[in-house]
């Protein structure tokens, strides 16, 4: 099956947020990353960063959607990120629990499964009750389709 090329973009992530139900509270980082430790965190991890992934960790850091028992949390460094939404602290937490090293990148609350970050900077989802994989995705298409269902 072709794959189509990923057309979403920050402002399309960004148009999704707007367009969220009023209750939903996005809360981010005060002091996200910079290049140079987005750089450094890539090379830590052994992966390409997705421009979307830097884009959004630059500008908001972790950060989280959220309504209730529903929402995304997408993982990323920062000064003040607190530990559950810290991309090494959730991933090692991760391979602790199922033996697989995996970069968690995001999750949506309330589904078991999280997506993770392959070397090439594609996104898969992953089940660790039975470390099932789905299929190699943009992470920017996965993000806007995520928030788009939360609606």
């Amino acid at each position: 099956m072709a794959r189509r090329m990923t057309t979403t973009t920050l402002e399309h992530v960004y148009e999704a947020m707007r367009r969220l139900r009023p209750d939903f509270v996005i809360a981010g980082s005060q002091h996200p990353p910079d290049d140079a430790a987005l750089d450094a965190l890539a090379a830590r991890l052994g992966v390409t960063l997705p421009t979307i992934y830097r884009e959004l960790a630059r500008n908001l850091g972790p950060f989280v959607v959220e309504r209730g028992d529903e929402g995304l949390e997408l993982y990323a460094i920062a000064e003040d990120a607190p530990p559950e939404l810290d991309v090494e602290h959730v991933s090692a937490k991760l391979a602790a629990r199922t033996g697989a090293m995996r970069v968690v990148v995001m999750r949506r609350i309330g589904d078991p499964r999280r997506w993770i970050l392959e070397p090439d900077g594609k996104v898969r989802s992953f089940d660790p009750r039975d470390a099932a994989l789905g299929e190699p995705e943009e992470l920017a298409d996965v993000i806007e389709r995520e928030l788009v269902s939360l609606r």
